[in-house]
């Protein structure tokens, strides 16, 4: 089957991601052929930050690095196709290096973390 490339889209794990200060992440981007819906794993993505001095991220492994209070947009653009964002806020009341996602029952069964309200945290250290 012949797929025009423009037709390839990058969604992330989690459209939105809260962090506190020195939280590292890495996001897992899927490319989805928007005609048929199949999805596989995605590599030769370039990576950027829409403000590097709230959320760098490195170019070639997408490995981000929360730096200050605000808020990011990261991107992974691949070299065909429809890039893929996701916004990351950097929340100064959050525990130093925390991570918090919206809950997933899936992620709560892999992950040794703490639930609170809607959210979960998992904090660096924790495995």
């Amino acid at each position: 089957m012949r797929v025009d490339p423009k037709a390839i889209k990058i969604t992330f794990d989690v459209p939105s991601l809260n962090v506190g200060v020195g939280a590292k992440y890495y996001f897992f981007p899927t490319a989805t052929i928007e005609a048929t819906g199949e999805a596989g794993v995605v590599s030769d993505l370039t990576w950027s930050s829409s403000n590097s001095s709230v959320v760098s991220v490195d170019p070639v492994t997408g490995e981000i690095l929360a730096k200050g209070t605000g808020t990011a947009t990261i991107t992974a653009t691949p070299i065909l196709g429809t890039a893929g964002s996701a916004t990351v806020t950097v929340d100064a009341s959050l525990p130093a290096a925390a991570i918090q996602v919206p809950v997933d029952i899936n992620l709560m069964l892999v992950m040794n973390g703490q639930v609170n309200g809607s959210v979960f945290y998992f904090a660096a250290g924790q495995e």
